[in-house]
């Protein structure tokens, strides 16, 4: 079965859909994509001022094929709001075909619900910013302030979720390919230890940082 969602208020989109594909990738003990939401398998549903038929049909053209790097193929429209009624119908057939390997990913603040027809968010699982599992961010930016510092082996115990979540915002504000291409191996690095942990044995903290960060040099 396929797996349609609907979002309603999520503060950080990107980052919830980056962590959706980072968990297929972990489960399957692949190696990272280059940009995981930049590849053929992640496909993005917009528009300038409006999300029209043509551009539904832009999307349709590549959902037929199967995924290249990935398990699923992720169809995402961050302005769901933007969605004509015209191409709103014209989604409802992709919807009814319930390809296993699609999952449609669809962001919208609740204040635009009454814009969606009822026969389209009917397709949808229900998601409410309130009931999703929220970021601890406190700990994610003291996470980001001691590898900054060279400082979280000093740090008792590690989440490493959380951690995921601290090196993914540090590669989104890295300002140049060096940075970007360091916290891509050092996430790469961070998802074996989490598929090791989950399928093996756990290690130690201090074990588990110097595997995850072995060339920190910024």
């Amino acid at each position: 079965m396929s797996s349609n969602n609907l979002y309603f208020d999520v503060v950080k989109p990107e980052l919830l859909i980056s962590n959706i594909i980072k968990q297929e990738v972990y489960y399957q003990d692949k190696s990272l994509p280059e940009d995981m939401l930049n590849i053929p398998d992640v496909l993005i549903l917009s528009g300038d001022k409006s999300i029209g038929v043509d551009d539904i049909r832009e999307v349709a053209s590549k959902i037929t094929t199967y995924p290249t790097i990935l398990e699923h193929k992720y169809i995402i429209c961050y302005e769901t709001h933007l969605l004509t009624e015209a191409s709103q119908n014209a989604l409802l057939k992709h919807l009814e075909q319930n390809i296993s390997y699609l999952h449609w990913h669809f962001f919208i603040h609740s204040k635009f619900e009454m814009n969606i027809l009822t026969t389209l968010k009917s397709r949808f699982v229900k998601h409410y910013g309130s009931e999703l599992a929220s970021l601890d961010d406190e700990k994610q930016n003291m996470y980001v302030d001691a590898i900054k510092k060279n400082q979280l082996c000093h740090e008792a115990t590690i989440d490493l979720d959380i951690l995921f979540n601290a090196i993914m915002s540090l590669y989104y504000s890295a300002t140049n390919k060096q940075q970007q291409g360091y916290w891509l191996k050092t996430i790469d690095r961070l998802i074996k230890v989490m598929f090791f942990e989950k399928n093996y044995l756990k290690w130690s903290t201090s074990t588990k940082i110097a595997m995850i960060f072995f060339d920190l040099a910024l």
